[in-house]
């Protein structure tokens, strides 16, 4: 089990589902549809079967869309790798060994570009990531 990320509950309901006047509310609305599709995807699933059983799978998926979706205006690579930083935290999860900047950047780009699919992100973590220690 893994806690999720989520929505931030002051974002306005009327901008989450583009009433209002203009093409930028409605595009708004669409943009807090594919963040908050990317911020749920971790946790989807049918019955009580998850999609993404593994928390590597999870944050695999989490990266991904939040890079390849495309639901802010400006910055989405940016906060596709802060997000994922804090889902590792939050869920008591570690980097064995902490990519270097250039390293994180490749990554995130390779996401962005097309070149990394989840399977590919998914390897990169395991070779970065330590489980919570059980005491």
């Amino acid at each position: 089990m893994s806690i999720e990320l989520h929505r931030p509950r002051g974002l306005p309901r009327h901008r989450r589902r583009g009433h209002g006047p203009g093409r930028q509310r409605a595009r708004t609305g669409r943009q807090v549809d594919l963040a908050e599709s990317a911020l749920h995807a971790p946790a989807a699933g049918f019955g009580e079967t998850g999609f993404y059983p593994d928390f590597i799978e999870k944050a695999a998926v989490l990266v991904v869309r939040l890079a390849k979706n495309h639901p802010l205006p400006d910055g989405n690579k940016r906060a596709a790798w802060v997000a994922l930083r804090l889902f590792i935290e939050i869920n008591n999860w570690s980097w064995q060994t902490a990519p270097a900047v250039d390293d994180a950047e490749q990554a995130v780009l390779a996401i962005a570009a097309g070149m990394w699919n989840q399977d590919d992100v998914a390897a990169w973590l395991h070779s970065h990531l330590m489980a919570p220690q059980v005491r």
